[in-house]
Parts: C-alpha cells; structure tokens; sequence
C-alpha cells in the first residue's frame, strides 16, 4: 500500500513551534560572554599600556643612571685631565 503523494507546499504550510524562552536565554548568555571578553580586552589593555610605560621608565633609569654617572663621569675626568695636561701639568695623574 503507497501513501498518496503529498503537494510541494505542504512544509511551507507546518507550523514550526518555536520557545521563545530559549533563544531569549541564548541571547542573554551570547550579550553576557560578550561583555565578560570585552571587560578583559580592557584590563589587559591595561596590563599592556602598564608594561610598556614601566619598561620606559626603567630605560630611562637606566641611561641616567648607568651612562650619566659612569660614562659622562670618566669622560669628564678625561676632559679634565686633558685640560691639566695642556696646561703644563705633567705630574698628576
């Protein structure tokens, strides 16, 4: 026994029951992940702007204090030096 043959249009004509309540719960949850990954996209903006100014002013420490007080020192008592050498004095160090 076959079954008589159905028209084309009869899955347009079913009605698909849907549940509001779930896709509502689903677009709650997806706005919540959301705001959860943009709140960290902003702290570890954060942590980033934080870090890179910590390693500048670390650079800058570094150089003032590393060639400020070492390098400028021994090249002014070179200078120095240089200057009592031209001066005629031949005895001190």
């Amino acid at each position: 026994m076959t079954l008589p043959p159905m028209p084309a249009l009869w899955i347009f004509q079913m009605q698909v029951p849907t549940d509001n309540s779930l896709v509502d719960a689903t677009s709650r949850d997806i706005a919540d992940a959301n705001a959860e990954a943009s709140a960290v996209v902003r702290v570890s903006t954060l942590v980033v702007i934080l870090a890179v100014l910590v390693s500048l002013l670390s650079s800058v420490l570094i150089v003032w204090l590393y060639v400020g007080r070492n390098i400028v020192a021994r090249l002014s008592a070179l200078s120095d030096r240089t200057f009592s050498l031209a001066k005629g004095d031949l005895k001190s160090p």
